[in-house]
């Protein structure tokens, strides 16, 4: 019999949690099913290519599909024991369970597994104890109690038990404890108490030690790190020992060719010597080392040291092989941004540790052709660009002052300086954009990282503007389309706990703060170096400095529901401010915009899914034309809001899949609006547009290959027309949008 569903039922009508399912043994060949398991229909793509190739070693479909799960009584009987012991481990020690097989629809050789399961009461934790810490165990084990997972008249969990185990010994790891894991650490529970409790005895067991084959046990003790020995240049092929030695700043440096200033390398090692033995800070220096991106190969290890008055010690040795110090990288690439596929090429030369202090210096020289939609059609165009740009990234921070010790090793702390060329063709205009960037990097801790963009520097000519491309724009557009000199100063947090393991629903969050033309604007007031422009304002070298400021908040919120299930949230606002330099002259005086390439838009494969990127807004104007699915304008504007919820679920392998809600807009502010663009507080939920779809997913690890097809549900710009709930009224062809993207859409 094929199995083609497990239902569990809990004490007769009790809900039942996704991870309690999820541990039943034999599962169903993974699909969805349509409607539901009682009257609904299974598609199953990998036991559809299966059957495709008939089962058969030859047919590349059966390799590639999924062989049918036949039912198998043993796997049943085992899962209903699995699903007795998940509720056991949670505190259910009288828990029984059951099962029955079922034919399916008549069908004799289709069959559903139906559990049962009876949990009886829970028990609740009423007191706990600790044996076996030594002294020092018990400071930690105190000093660390608020972050306990364990509290009296919680309900038993095994899981926490689990997880305070692993809390605990890397306490203990990060304070000194070399020789210590949670393996040390059981725990005994008496059930033999009136009513539902449990006494809970933590117990610290002593270290086993074998020496001459006898196996004896020992205090765990605090071992300090004596010597820290670092050795820049192990070449695997040619292991030869050291002929040097240097030290710098308590570090040895061991040698035959010292290639790096001292420095580049102690600011990597957060092991110091005469500190306790600290598990955080040897992941910490591994984590410097890969993001120095000079070595090949990182590996520390430990030796034991002599005991001296203070207890035990440890020497650190820390072996680096270093990676070809000249690298010429030639990189084609395919992309696919907010919708637009391109084709772009590179040529690139690394010359790693250029002033001998780790510096990297890159020049690369980027060619690409990319197919962009257009403000004249709703078709696309081609993009030329051809751009030269040459860096260096500083393994510290770039100031006139020596910084070693300014802060903190862990925070890594990077500078990079850059400029570059770019010109750029399309059917709409050309232009040639020159720039510079100093920028300062760090991270507050694994989660948070700062980057502080000093000068941004961009001037940049616009040439050869099409008539037909001006006319497509707005009033506002075209007055903000012009060259531009941009002197921008940005500062950027990020928040992200997706790759903390501990954490089972990570967060996100992206905030920057730009402001920019202050510069320019205390230059041309202190020196008279500008100009005056046509419009009023002023410039340098017949080209306009803008002075502006924008925000942006990007939040996201990963509810894990089950294995490869989860709900994911996203909340983004993004406001600019024009100011100062930032003005055009108009009937009526002047009015500030910012620069053209500081707009907010919305829509896009990452954005409003149901809209192609600029073609959803402002406010209320009409934009959508749904008798032939064109799009009226390229939409603008100085606010943004959009939210976006979407459950991601697995279907067969590495094929995702996905049903999304997007809703946001755009409108105009500081006095560039309308009465349909303009933004007041009732038009945050009044002017807002809902888009809804579906979406598949080939999520290969190291990159996910994305189709999303998105409908509109509400179109603001229909509102005069009293039918904004577009998904009711209108062609539901010409609703779609379909988008193509590499990685998820956040």
């Amino acid at each position: 019999m094929l199995l083609m569903h497990n239902e569990v039922t809990v004490n007769e009508d009790d809900k039942v949690p996704g991870a309690a399912k999820d541990i039943i043994k034999q599962q169903p060949n993974g699909g969805i099913w349509l409607f539901s398991p009682h009257f609904g229909v299974y598609v199953s793509p990998g036991l559809g290519l299966y059957s495709w190739g008939k089962g058969t070693e030859e047919s590349f479909f059966s390799r590639i599909g999924d062989p049918p799960v036949i039912l198998d009584t043993s796997k049943t009987i085992l899962g209903a024991t699995q699903i007795r012991n998940w509720y056991f481990n949670r505190g259910y020690f009288n828990a029984t369970s059951t099962y029955s097989i079922d034919s399916m629809h008549q069908n004799s050789k289709k069959a559903q597994v139906h559990y049962f399961v009876t949990t009886g009461k829970q028990y609740f934790i009423n007191k706990i104890e600790i044996e076996g810490a030594n002294e020092e165990q018990a400071r930690l084990i105190s000093q660390f109690q608020a972050q306990t997972l364990l509290h009296k008249g919680d309900p038993y969990d095994a899981t926490k038990l689990e997880d305070e185990r692993s809390r605990l010994s890397q306490i203990f790891r990060s304070k000194g404890f070399y020789y210590f894991t949670k393996n040390y650490i059981t725990y005994e529970v008496d059930t033999l108490l009136p009513g539902e409790q449990v006494e809970l005895t933590m117990v610290i067991s002593p270290r086993e030690v074998e020496k001459d084959g006898i196996i004896t046990w020992e205090e765990h003790q605090i071992y300090r790190i004596k010597e820290v020995y670092i050795r820049p240049d192990v070449n695997l092929k040619n292991l030869t020992p050291p002929q040097d030695t240097l030290i710098h700043s308590s570090y040895h440096i061991l040698y035959n060719d010292l290639r790096y200033k001292p420095r580049y390398l102690t600011d990597a090692v957060q092991i110091s010597d005469s500190s306790r033995y600290d598990e955080e800070a040897v992941k910490d220096t591994y984590s410097h080392l890969v993001r120095y991106k000079a070595f090949g190969l990182t590996r520390i290890r430990f030796e034991p040291g002599p005991t001296d008055s203070l207890g035990p010690t440890l020497n650190a040795f820390v072996n680096l092989s270093p990676l070809k110090k000249r690298t010429f990288t030639i990189e084609p690439e395919a992309s696919l941004t907010s919708g637009n596929f391109g084709i772009t090429g590179s040529v690139g030369w690394i010359n790693r540790n250029f002033f001998g202090a780790g510096e990297a210096l890159e020049v690369r020289l980027n060619s690409g052709l990319e197919y962009q939609s257009t403000a004249i059609s709703t078709g696309v165009s081609a993009t030329f660009e051809i751009r030269a740009e040459v860096g260096i990234e500083f393994p510290r921070f770039l100031l006139p002052f020596n910084t070693e010790g300014l802060m903190p090793k862990r925070m890594q702390p990077m500078s990079s300086i850059s400029s570059y060329y770019s010109w750029l063709t399309r059917i709409e205009y050309t232009r040639q954009t020159f720039g510079g960037l100093l920028s300062y990097n760090w991270r507050e801790s694994r989660t948070k990282i700062h980057t502080v963009d000093l000068v941004d520097l961009t001037f940049s000519r616009i040439s050869d503007t099409s008539q037909a491309f001006m006319n497509a724009l707005t009033d506002i557009q075209r007055r903000a389309f012009t060259s531009e000199f941009i002197s921008a100063t940005r500062y950027t947090f990020l928040f992200n706990e997706q790759l903390e393991k501990k954490t089972s629903n990570p967060r996100f969050l992206k905030a920057d703060v730009e402001i920019a033309g202050n510069f320019l604007g205390l230059l041309d007031n202190l020196t008279n170096a500008g100009e005056d422009m046509d419009n009023g304002a002023r410039g340098f070298l017949g080209v306009q400095y803008f002075q502006y400021l924008k925000l942006q908040a990007d939040g996201r919120y990963f509810w894990n529901l089950r294995k490869k299930r989860a709900w994911v949230n996203r909340l983004y606002a993004g406001y600019v401010l024009p100011y100062g330099n930032s003005k055009i002259a108009t009937d009526t005086g002047a009015a500030r915009i910012p620069p053209f390439s500081r707009y907010l838009y919305m829509g896009g494969t990452n954005d409003l899914r149901a809209w192609t990127a600029y073609r959803l807004g402002t406010g209320t104007q009409e934009n959508t034309n749904y008798t032939t699915g064109d799009h009226l304008s390229f939409a603008t504007g100085t606010f943004k809001l959009l939210y976006s919820s979407e459950y991601r679920f697995p279907i067969y392998s590495i094929v995702r899949g996905a049903v999304f809600v997007d809703a946001g807009n755009i409108w105009y502010t500081g006095g560039l609006q309308s009465e349909r663009t303009k933004l007041t507080p009732e038009s945050l939920i009044a002017d807002m547009a809902i888009g809804s779809g579906v979406g598949i997913r080939l999520d290969f690890d190291f990159f996910v290959f994305r189709f999303d097809l998105g409908v509109k549900v509400r179109d603001p710009g229909r509102i005069a027309y009293n039918d904004e709930w577009v998904l009711f009224t209108q062609n539901i062809p010409r609703n779609f949008t379909y988008n193509i993207a590499l990685g998820y859409p956040f």
